[in-house]
């Protein structure tokens, strides 16, 4: 119920497509796609029966952080939400997460996992603020010649 309202507060509509080429909207299709997909292979994966080994201590907790990483990288793309709204939806879906584990028999819920989770949303927007900070500074140094490179010498 949760995610459902998400999709439709994040979802855009006519309005905010408004302007977009071809391309920008296919890619938008793309991420949004994506994001519902994976959204199925998260609840799925934390749902399910583990099957799987433990090859280290805490890999739980990193496939969670991992999880929640991507789930944001593809939330952003596909939506473009304010930061709040993204974070909110993420920390219910991964609370939702944990109230649904500690009904299974055969899985338990951990507080955590929700920490876990929301680092990785935390991380996503790290990387995505040093990713901005390195375009736009890229961006300046091709924007500002260096000193003495424009300066043209007139002929006497």
């Amino acid at each position: 119920m949760t995610l459902v309202a998400a999709f439709f507060i994040m979802t855009p509509r006519k309005h905010d497509c408004n302007g977009l080429d071809n391309h920008s909207m296919k890619l938008k299709l793309f991420f949004t796609g994506a994001f519902a997909l994976a959204v199925l292979v998260v609840s799925y994966l934390v749902f399910s029966k583990p099957n799987y080994p433990i090859t280290f201590s805490n890999m739980d907790k990193v496939g969670h952080t991992v999880s929640f990483l991507g789930l944001a990288f593809l939330a952003y793309f596909a939506f473009k939400p304010k930061w709040y709204w993204m974070c909110s939806v993420l920390t219910a879906y991964a609370i939702l997460i944990e109230l649904i584990q500690s009904q299974i028999p055969y899985r338990s819920a951990s507080v955590a996992d929700v920490v876990a989770d929301i680092l990785g949303i935390v991380l996503f927007y790290l990387f995505l603020f040093v990713f901005k900070k390195y375009q736009a500074a890229r961006l300046f140094s091709k924007a500002s010649p260096s000193f003495g490179s424009n300066v043209t010498k007139k002929k006497r």
